[in-house]
């Protein structure tokens, strides 16, 4: 492997997993041509070992921020990896899909984010203040929750 090339690094003890990306040609690790490695070195190392607990960064994927992105929570990570546990936003990732100009006020960003497949709100409340009127006007289904 070149210098400039990226490097996976994984450990895992049990139900733990801990897996670093190492890219420096890329400001953003988690863009395009990494998406294969990534597929192979998570699945790996983290869905395969059982670890019951994901979590959805403040990073982006193609421009759409992992607390919200449907194609990295569900496509990837539930569809194509078979991950069956927990995803658990970042600390005030939800919330903050709104200065990312991903969402357009904290209801939106509680509806895009529980539609992409986060499970758990970390520290902010846009779940708790907004779920249950968008169950009310159908956005969200007593199937998905």
């Amino acid at each position: 492997m070149s210098p400039m090339s990226p490097q996976i690094e994984t450990w895992s003890e049990g139900p733990l997993c801990l897996v670093e990306l190492h890219d420096p040609e890329r400001a953003n690790p988690l863009s395009g041509a990494l998406v294969d490695a990534l597929d192979a070195a998570l699945s790996a190392a983290a869905v395969d070992a059982g670890i019951p607990t994901f979590m959805a960064g403040f990073h982006e994927l193609n421009g759409v921020p992992a607390s919200g992105n449907e194609h990295l929570l569900r496509t990837i990570l539930r569809d194509e990896w078979g991950f069956e546990g927990f995803v658990v936003s970042d600390w005030a990732s939800i919330e903050q899909l709104i200065p990312h100009g991903f969402a357009a006020d904290e209801k939106d960003a509680a509806l895009k984010a529980f539609g992409a497949g986060v499970d758990m709100e970390m520290e902010t409340s846009t779940y708790a203040d907004h779920l249950e009127a968008l169950l009310d006007e159908g956005a969200v289904t007593t199937e998905m929750i």
